[in-house]
């Protein structure tokens, strides 16, 4: 995985409008045991690093049943295989044993998504037992039902599975290992509005023959009202990536200081 900002300063300073919230920035496999549903899918214990990252502004409404506490919930499969193209089913969210505790992860005001600090989460976790890899992952969020509520979607756990790492990062198993090299910033500049500015960086991947190149969350960024940006990673061949950042300010935006944190991830599937 790869982490990086995309900053724009926008005429004067003012207080970031973005919020402060926890996502998965490395997850990995530390050890499992093969079944019968495949390679690596029983008592499978995993390592990850959780940060508190700008994350622009909310897209979800804060559920009106939700605690102030910040819950961590683990995508759980019965059955698939991404590596043998078996999609993944018979999936839920759990709290136990899918995925890393979480301590002093409050939110700031009642109704809001903004995170205060500190807040921190165990690095390990585990065991999982159904399916193989690929398709489990962890998010922060509240369970409404069967949904996860975060800032920026609400997302049922077999579409969290089936989704590659549109929403979460998949964990690889022990011995599959991917890199993404990139500059850790885009910069935009000062802007002003209207107007739009398109920034492109190039890094490098070293994930197999045949990579899956992806951003974890929404390519389209609001990172505050009026101030958005179109985000494109795109693959030039097995070993070099291209990033695009085109983003517009609008004559409504308000002058500030804008940044938002962007996890890209690559898996040989």
């Amino acid at each position: 995985m790869r982490l990086f900002t995309i900053l724009m300063l926008f005429t004067i300073s003012t207080p970031c409008m973005s919020i402060m919230y926890p996502a998965m920035t490395d997850v990995t496999i530390t050890d499992c045991d093969n079944s019968a549903e495949g390679e690596c899918s029983q008592l499978v214990y995993y390592r990850g690093t959780m940060e508190l990252l700008e994350s622009g502004e909310p897209v979800v409404p804060f559920p009106y049943t939700a605690s102030a506490v910040v819950g961590s919930y683990g995508v759980h499969c019965q059955f698939g295989d991404k590596s043998r193209g078996i999609p993944f089913s018979q999936c839920n969210w759990t709290p136990r044993d899918h995925s890393p505790s979480l301590s002093g992860c409050r939110y700031k005001k009642p109704g809001e998504w903004d995170v205060s600090q500190p807040c921190s989460a165990s690095p390990t976790w585990g065991g999982h037992t159904g399916a193989a890899p690929g398709g489990e992952c962890v998010m922060f969020g509240h369970l409404v039902a069967s949904e996860l509520h975060t800032p920026f979607a609400i997302v049922n756990a077999t579409q969290a599975a089936n989704s590659g790492n549109r929403f979460c990062i998949k964990p690889l198993p022990p011995g599959v290992t991917c890199t993404v090299t990139l500059p850790p910033k885009i910069d935009h500049g000062e802007m002003m509005a209207p107007s739009r500015d398109k920034k492109t960086l190039y890094g490098s991947l070293s994930c197999g023959n045949s990579p899956v190149l992806e951003i974890v969350g929404a390519s389209d960024v609001e990172l505050a009202p009026g101030v958005r940006t179109q985000l494109k990673a795109t693959l030039l061949s097995n070993n070099q990536i291209q990033f695009e950042s085109d983003l517009s300010v609008e004559k409504s935006a308000k002058p500030g200081e804008y940044s938002k944190a962007i996890v890209v991830s690559v898996s040989p599937y």
